[in-house]
């Protein structure tokens, strides 16, 4: 069983405490996925941040987003251009098959089994417009904008496949939703870099609290799973709610910092000095990944969260209203002055 044969040294790298720096470096890599394991949680979380990587950068222009006329489809499965972002996104072996697939089965959320399919639909439509794009790159539908809204699209992707790792109580669940947040060598990356932005801008704990609520309970999850008998292979031995209550208190605590952590880089783009379409286009994206938790929240934030960054000009945005009510929703704290 991986729980029990992988020793679980990421989620302490990193805590603090002491330690030598050699006694560290075993512990990063001590983190493996089992052979038995399929490791696309943690391609598709290298995707997503090359994707958002080629996005901000400084060079960026349309040959960077890429054609996707001429990546979709094709029998690569593996980035031909790897500094293409059109070549990432649709060459990345199962990552869009993976998108189109997902759907949200989280606790305390409406169901939606076309979340997946509507991000996808979402990123052709960005690539094929952004490309063609004539107008001026950093405005609404323009090349960088594009650019910026398809680089954040796999938050939502990451996030919900994060929290139903957690809730399916086994070890594969339990590694794909360490495989969104860390690499490893047990630095944040994908969902956790996001968080890691959100807290340093708010002065939050988001990415430390999930990681040592992870930390904490996965021995008693281990031995909640080796207690229903001989290890699987395939690790598809699941413990069912009350077999670990260690387990059933700290998933929602874990799922709480994921959406604080997320909260915290949503509200960084709202500060974002001399907002634009850039800023608009990733918060734009980044919400999706909120929205299923703020519609159960308070149905008319997410509608108006939706209509004020779906507005052509960033500069009509009010995003000192945006920023408060969804402070106020989620009762999340950011030490950052607007």
């Amino acid at each position: 069983m991986r729980l029990r044969s992988v020793a679980w040294g990421l989620l302490m790298f990193g805590c603090g405490g002491g330690g030598s720096a050699g006694a560290d470096a075993e512990a990063a890599t001590q983190l493996a996925f089992e052979p038995d394991a399929p490791p696309a949680v943690a391609a598709f979380a290298q995707a997503a941040d090359t994707l958002l990587a080629l996005a901000r950068s400084a060079s960026f222009d349309a040959a960077v987003l890429g054609d996707p006329a001429l990546y979709s489809g094709t029998d690569s499965t593996t980035p031909t251009q790897p500094g293409v972002m059109a070549s990432v996104y649709f060459e990345t072996a199962g990552l869009v098959p993976a998108l189109e697939a997902l759907r949200d089965r989280r606790a305390g959320v409406e169901a939606d089994a076309g979340v997946g399919a509507a991000i996808a639909s979402r990123v052709a439509l960005d690539f094929t417009t952004g490309f063609a794009s004539t107008g001026p790159a950093d405005a609404f539908g323009g090349s960088t904008w594009a650019a910026r809204r398809i680089g954040r699209s796999l938050d939502a992707y990451l996030v919900i496949t994060a929290t139903l790792g957690l809730e399916e109580r086994s070890a594969a669940g339990w590694d794909r939703a360490v495989a969104a947040l860390f690499d490893a060598q047990g630095a944040p990356h994908a969902l956790g870099a996001r968080i890691a932005e959100g807290d340093a801008h708010c002065g939050g704990d988001s990415l430390e609290g999930a990681r040592a609520a992870l930390a904490a309970v996965r021995g008693p999850f281990a031995d909640a799973l080796e207690a229903l008998g001989r290890p699987d292979a395939l690790d598809r031995l699941t413990i069912q709610a009350g077999d670990s209550p260690e387990y059933d208190a700290a998933v929602p605590v874990v799922v709480a910092h994921l959406d604080a952590g997320l909260v915290g880089a949503f509200v960084a783009l709202l500060d974002a000095p001399g907002f634009d379409g850039r800023a608009q286009a990733e918060a734009d994206a980044l919400w999706t990944a909120l929205s299923a938790r703020a519609r159960a929240l308070d149905p008319e934030l997410d509608d108006a969260v939706t209509i004020a960054l779906g507005q052509a000009d960033a500069a009509g945005i009010d995003r000192a209203a945006l920023r408060g009510a969804v402070l106020s929703t989620f009762g999340v704290t950011c030490a950052t002055a607007p």
